[in-house]
């Protein structure tokens, strides 16, 4: 049998759980750091009930047994997995990171609407209890996701600037995602439910208490909290004009201008805060042929 963190026998096992079958399992990209795989899997519905639920998935007006549906399968597999110590701060934000991810796409990507296209979610992990061969992925953190290309074919990475169209398409998308999460946060929040950054998460999670089980409480990757070695390493340079003007403090204040702006961005239940997709970038976008719808991936909500 092929090792469990083989993308195809992950994806057989995931595929199985909605009475799919793997016809091709094609290796796209590796993560950063090698951290799993992203794969483009071609699946066949094995009975008309499968090919209605991937049709709706898909956004398709048809289909039936037999039909061929495009997928994407992003597997987390980590080097090394287990060995690296509880303050590596690196392991821990790109570990959260994609819990994070995941949970984003089980739970508030169905929650959009229609107007925000996103890839939707056909199979994770996270919800794997119960299901057949789930023992087999233990360990690992896997989403099988509908493949964005089939509407969306021009990826953003391949062009040097974006241009009008596909930058104005960007902002409604974005405009779009911002009115509908809005609607999503409840008017009271219990912030302790989100996940901190990696450090004190790390901390959170080997307490008795536990630590969050959702989205970031501040999304993105480049907040100060997530950046303090970088940080103290800027503020003992010098050298560098970078350091006098964000590492040191203002009209007395012990705060410097960094701090500063990190505790106004910090979440903390106001009104107009929403949740964020967090890397906004033409890399992380596909358009149609014309330009003018985008949908959004990658997110670090």
């Amino acid at each position: 049998m092929a090792p469990a963190s083989d993308p195809s026998r992950v994806a057989r096992i995931m595929l199985s759980w909605h009475s799919l079958e793997l016809v091709s399992c094609t290796p796209l990209q590796t993560l950063w750091a090698g951290y799993g795989h992203i794969c483009a899997l071609t699946a066949r519905a094995l009975t008309d009930e499968a090919a209605e639920h991937l049709n709706q998935l898909c956004g398709v007006a048809h289909g039936g047994a037999g039909t061929h549906y495009s997928l994407i399968l992003k597997l987390i597999s980590p080097p090394g997995a287990g060995s690296s110590p509880p303050t590596d701060e690196g392991h821990l934000r790109k570990m959260l990171s994609y819990e994070v991810e995941q949970t984003f796409y089980d739970c508030v990507a169905p929650r959009l609407g229609d107007e925000v296209a996103v890839a939707r979610c056909l199979a994770s992990t996270r919800d794997m209890a119960g299901q057949p061969c789930a023992a087999e992925l233990r360990g690992l953190m896997a989403t099988v996701m509908v493949d964005l290309r089939g509407r969306f074919p021009v990826a953003g990475e391949k062009r040097s600037a974006l241009n009008g169209t596909q930058v104005c398409a960007a902002l409604d998308w974005l405009a779009a995602f911002h009115r509908r999460s809005w609607a999503l946060l409840p008017e009271r929040r219990d912030l302790d439910a989100y996940v901190r950054p990696p450090l004190e998460e790390g901390r959170r999670q080997r307490s008795a208490g536990g630590g969050g089980k959702g989205l970031w409480l501040n999304g993105g990757y480049t907040y100060l909290a997530t950046r303090r070695k970088e940080y103290a390493a800027l503020a003992r340079d010098g050298g560098s004009e970078w350091s006098a003007a964000l590492c040191c403090g203002v009209d007395g204040s012990s705060r410097s201008v960094a701090e500063m702006v990190a505790l106004f961005l910090t979440p903390c239940g106001r009104p107009v805060e929403s949740y964020i997709h967090g890397d906004v970038k033409a890399e992380n976008l596909f358009t149609t042929e014309s330009g003018d719808e985008v949908a959004f991936f990658d997110f670090h909500v």
